[in-house]
């Protein structure tokens, strides 16, 4: 019974995933500071990790906030940690940061990135690691289902930021969310929040 409830629950994640890629998922936005949100998800990062890998946060201590959905952007930076570990099965260092960064025409940003020293993404040979099922399957794992980078550019088009991925050999892979800047909700001023505060 266990081993179908784990399935149902897999089921139900992968779909919410391919939901979020085709951009239908309902998003629920709220106000919130990036930073505070990257360190109180450690501990969850830190399960899905091997021991043999190192936690690092490098977070700036004076954001803009974002307003989006909160839980959606937690699961994508869980799920970009779950395709770190495939790619760390030897050991290393998975880093997560939080700084400012900018869209378009200079419009306001926060950036998070998702930094692994392991294997890198295999040449792409045409195909496009945002899209679902493309990207490599780590070799005796089942916990990567392959969506989720796909899930993290779907849901980025969907609040109207970008995602990129650099991946190298002997250095490893960066995954890096460009979330628009949001406002304060007190008083309808510019994004000048900071999480210096916490």
């Amino acid at each position: 019974m266990a081993a179908i409830g784990e399935a149902t629950e897999r089921a139900s994640s992968i779909t919410q995933q391919l939901l979020a890629f085709g951009q239908r998922s309902m998003l629920v936005p709220s106000t919130f500071d990036a930073t505070t949100l990257t360190r109180d998800l450690q501990d969850e990062a830190r399960e899905v990790l091997p021991r043999t890998v190192a936690l690092r946060l490098e977070l700036a201590q004076s954001l803009p906030v974002v307003r989006t959905d909160r839980g959606r952007l937690r699961e994508v930076i869980v799920q970009l940690c779950i395709r770190a570990a495939g790619a760390l099965s030897a050991g290393g260092t998975l880093t997560i940061s939080t700084g400012v960064g900018a869209l378009g025409a200079g419009a306001p940003a926060v950036v998070i990135r998702v930094s692994d020293t392991g294997e890198p993404l295999p040449e792409s040979d045409g195909r496009d690691f945002l899209e679902p099922f493309t990207g490599p399957l780590p070799t005796g794992t089942d916990s990567w289902s392959g969506l989720e980078l796909a899930m993290a550019a779907g849901f980025m088009r969907q609040i109207g930021g970008e995602v990129t991925v650099e991946s190298e050999e002997g250095i490893g892979t960066v995954v890096t969310l460009v979330i628009p800047a949001g406002v304060k909700e007190d008083d309808g001023a510019g994004p000048d929040r900071t999480s210096g505060g916490d």
